[in-house]
This record gives C-alpha cells, sequence and structure tokens, in this order.
C-alpha cells in the first residue's frame, strides 16, 4: 500500500534525496521538492532509519491554501471533510498537536482551532496533550501555499547520536558514500579518515561493507577504534598510516569516499595515488575549485552538488 509521505533534509541536498527515494522504492512518486524536504508517495514500510532524512511524516491531507487565512481555511476543510480517520497506535494515551508557519503572518482563529481540537478528540478517542506524548499531529503551511496535516512518524536512527564533534555531519557522510554506489563485498577506504564519521556511515548504513578508516595521527585512530567497535553486529577496519607515502600498504581499493587536503599539492597527490591505484569511483567533500584541472586525463567528473560553502564531486576512473 502506498502512502503521502512528507521528509525532510539538510538544506542543499534536494537533488541527493530524490536519488536516495528512487534507490529505496523504485515506484515511488515524488509530488513536491522544498529546499529542505520533499513531498512524496511511497511504499507504507519506506525506510527512513539511517538514511539521509531528518525527520518524516504520513501525511493525511494535503491541500492548496492562499493567503493569511490558510491554517484556518485547512481546518475547515478537514472539519468537513467526511469519513476522516487518524489511527494511532494501542500505547498512545494522548497526543500533541502542532502548527508550524513559515509565514508568521499566517492567522489561527481561535474558535476554528477549538473545533478542530475536539474533532480530532473524538476521531483519535485521546486526549490533547503538551508534555510527555507519545505521538504528535502537526499542521503545517508551506510558503508556497500547501497546507499538510500529518502524523510525525517516530524513527529511530543511529545517526541522530553522532552529530557532535565529527566535522562534517552523518547525513553529508551518508550522502557521499551513497553516491559512491555501494555494492557488497568490495573494498571502500576512507584515506585521510579524521574521526572516522565516513567509515562509520558505511559500516552501519549499507549492507555488508567492506570499510577501512586510514588515518596517519594516533590520537585520531585512538578515537576512530572506539567508534568502530561501538557498532553492536558491524564494523570496519582501521589503519595509521600516511596515505600519500611510499609505504602505504594496501594497492587494491575499489571505492575511495573521504574530505581530501586543502592544498593543490596534496590534492594533486592523492588523486595521482588513486589514479595508479585504479580506484573505479572517489566521491569526495571540497571546497577546491581546480578539481577539473587536477583531475583531467585521470578521472572524469561525473556529478557535483553543491551543499553549503562545499561541493560534493563524484568521480570516475578515466579508461
Amino acid at each position: 500500500m502506498r502512502k503521502l509521505f512528507y521528509a525532510t533534509f539538510e538544506r542543499g541536498y534536494d537533488e541527493i534525496a530524490l536519488k536516495v527515494i528512487k534507490k529505496y522504492d523504485k515506484n515511488a512518486h515524488v509530488k513536491r521538492v522544498y529546499g529542505d524536504s520533499v513531498l512524496f508517495f511511497a511504499d507504507e514500510k519506506f525506510n527512513f532509519s539511517n538514511s539521509l532524512f531528518l525527520e518524516n511524516y504520513t501525511v493525511y491531507d494535503c491541500t492548496k491554501k492562499e493567503g493569511n487565512g490558510a491554517i484556518n481555511a485547512e481546518m475547515k476543510h478537514l472539519l468537513e471533510k467526511k469519513g476522516f480517520k487518524i489511527n494511532l497506535p494501542s500505547e498512545v494515551k494522548k497526543f500533541k498537536l502542532t502548527f508550524v508557519k513559515y509565514n508568521e503572518k499566517l492567522l489561527i482563529d481561535q474558535a476554528l482551532r477549538n473545533a478542530f481540537e475536539i474533532m480530532l478528540k473524538k476521531i483519535t478517542r485521546r486526549q490533547i496533550g503538551f508534555y510527555d506524548t507519545e505521538a504528535e499531529l502537526v499542521l503545517m503551511a508551506k510558503e508556497d501555499g500547501d497546507c499538510l496535516f500529518m502524523k510525525k512518524n517516530i524513527c529511530n536512527s543511529e545517526l541522530n547520536k553522532v552529530y557532535a564533534g565529527y566535522g562534517i555531519s552523518p547525513r553529508t557522510a551518508f550522502a557521499m558514500n551513497f553516491l559512491s554506489q555501494p555494492i557488497e563485498k568490495e573494498v571502500s577506504l576512507d584515506p585521510f579518515a579524521d574521526n572516522g564519521i565516513i567509515s562509520y556511515v558505511r559500516a552501519l548504513c549499507f549492507k555488508k561493507a567492506n570499510v577501512i578508516a586510514n588515518e596517519a595521527e594516533e590520537r585520531k585512530v585512538v578515537e576512530i577504534k572506539k567508534l568502530a567497535k561501538s557498532l553492536k553486529d558491524k564494523s570496519f577496519s582501521v589503519m595509521k598510516y600516511k596515505f600519500l607515502s611510499e609505504i602505504f600498504p594496501i594497492h587494491f581499493i575499489d571505492k575511495i569516499v573521504t574530505v581530501p587536503p586543502t592544498s593543490k599539492s596534496e590534492l594533486d597527490a592523492f588523486f595521482k595515488k588513486a589514479y595508479v591505484l585504479k580506484v573505479k569511483r572517489i566521491v569526495i567533500l571540497s571546497k577546491s575549485h581546480d578539481i577539473m584541472m587536477i583531475t583531467r586525463e585521470m578521472f572524469d567528473i561525473k556529478e557535483q552538488y553543491q551543499v553549503g560553502a562545499e561541493k560534493i564531486y563524484v568521480l570516475e576512473l578515466d579508461k
């Protein structure tokens, strides 16, 4: 059974979000894309856990309403809707009702709100609470006039636990690994692992990933090993070498996903070494504007995405 979902993501990742949706459900249909979210039809079992998406909602009603009274018009529409149903789990004793306005000029009529709350309590057979609630219903008015009434879905994502102190967000690490087109049993290396978040996310989110995190700094290697051990039934290998040195021991690598050095000389040396190793696909996060000049005759730039002040580049070996 297909349902209408609303899901949020970090701003700038809209193109990648569409690729993720199609990869997870080839029959999905995208209705609307916003700068930080997407509205789409997909199978009711669509997997949001440990993915690019921050929050997700099941949409009960979606209409186009104009003017400062858009939320009032949507409440009136729902009050007049025949056979309207909201099914909450039996363990839910009370729910929270939230109004989200992207335009502060939008008005909420108190009498309509009171009637709307009474209707919701009647059809759900639950009370409205403000604290310690087990469910949340949201009426959202978007900037373009879309009004969405929906239920927030609980998503137990391990990625939510690793935001602080990792340089890049775990969702950025997910996007980079996803764009590398992960395949089971292939060897994926992060040669400049820093805090290890890219390898951690690949091991966590992608099936049977063979992941290696390499970091030259001893202090960081210790922390990466702790991160690897924190995965319950998965892990990744941790090495301590300078990737650009001649003694780097690995000579066969399928993919590289990393944040490379910022200096032009080191960046040039990185791509030359990757070329010698015949790495098939590379995904990097970089501010450099010289990527095309540095990689020519070695790697082709297949995709690039502007994410904030940086770009995600997807490169393939020039055959």
